[in-house]
């Protein structure tokens, strides 16, 4: 390696920010379900884990551990309530990345469809919140939300359209379901609330 004109190494890096959107989707209805069966992907607990799961309290049918409604609520609470804590990627400890989530939108919903994925849009590099859209998406599924919707946003990202978000907590009405609009860690902890009471 040369250190003589130009760049003393080899390469170089370029550091660059960006808004990175993402989904998360948690399948209570499977959350502490371990079924055993001869399909691929399905079978998640041996002959010898079925024995042990029903010493330890889970009830055992058809092939089929459940474990416990109160334990399988704790799981899903723990789950979700670790997002404001994410850490991880490439070169964190030296670029101080942050990854934490800094938007969230929350809700229980009766099937398997991502209904948010089209509310965040970028223009000209910057994220921005498509309200009409988010309004719609809400309308249109309100039959199939089996919690409130909680929405949480931290300080200082997309603080432009704060006052259009918090406008959408107080328009609930026929058309939309209950709306909160809170700091992201209280929003994330009142979903919890909520979500622990609609797991059966």
């Amino acid at each position: 390696m040369s250190r003589q004109d130009g760049d003393p190494v080899p390469y170089e890096k370029q550091f660059y920010s960006v808004v990175l959107k993402g989904v998360f989707s948690l399948d209570l209805t499977a959350l502490g379900r371990f079924k055993q069966s001869n399909r691929t992907g399905f079978q998640n607990i041996s002959d010898d884990g079925l024995v042990i799961a029903k010493e330890l309290g889970a009830e055992v049918q058809d092939k089929a551990a459940v474990l416990p409604l109160e334990a399988r609520r704790k799981r899903a609470v723990d789950t979700v309530s670790v997002l404001p804590y994410l850490a991880g990627g490439a070169n964190q400890t030296l670029n101080l990345t942050d990854v934490t989530p800094k938007f969230i939108i929350l809700t229980v919903l009766r099937g398997g469809n991502h209904l948010f994925m089209n509310v965040v849009k970028s223009e000209r590099c910057n994220a921005v919140i498509h309200i009409d859209a988010l309004k719609q998406v809400l309308s249109v599924y309100k039959d199939r939300l089996l919690t409130d919707v909680f929405i949480g946003r931290r300080t200082g990202f997309l603080d432009e359209q704060a006052d259009a978000l918090a406008a959408l907590a107080s328009q609930s009405n026929d058309d939309l379901p209950p709306i909160h609009v809170l700091e992201l860690n209280e929003a994330i902890k009142r979903f919890c609330e909520a979500m622990a009471k609609v797991i059966e």
